[in-house]
């Protein structure tokens, strides 16, 4: 058994972009409850700070303007399943909820790393 890990990005223009991974190994409700009370706000994360990967390089794929003024590193954690799946990622569970641990306070959450590691502005189209 593994672990489904669902996510999206909503930018301030309420623009969504989905991701989801599956880890090895099985999650226990004890380790959901340490990821959820590490949640900026109960939903927020910076997913690149607990080893998974940003929506940025979806939405630029699909062609948008990326970063614009309504654009921020924050993402909404949707839901965590116990799954059959084979993994998506090297990143194993333990890896992902140690990385959630060591979150102790909204400021442990590096936003302005996040910030720079956006990618730069990026235009498509005519």
């Amino acid at each position: 058994m593994n672990t489904l890990i669902s996510y999206l990005y909503r930018d301030a223009d309420n623009y969504k972009f989905t991701e989801s991974v599956v880890l090895k190994g099985e999650i226990s409700k004890d380790d959901k409850a340490t990821i959820f009370e590490k949640l900026d706000n109960g939903l927020y994360f910076l997913p690149e700070q607990v080893g998974l990967n940003t929506a940025f390089e979806q939405i630029v794929s699909h062609g948008y303007r990326f970063p614009t003024e309504s654009d921020h590193p924050w993402h909404e954690l949707c839901s965590i399943e116990k799954t059959n799946q084979e993994p998506t990622t090297e990143v194993s569970l333990d890896e992902f909820i140690e990385a959630f641990s060591k979150i102790t306070k909204r400021s442990d959450w590096d936003e302005v790393t996040a910030e720079e590691a956006m990618p730069s502005r990026v235009d498509f189209g005519p």
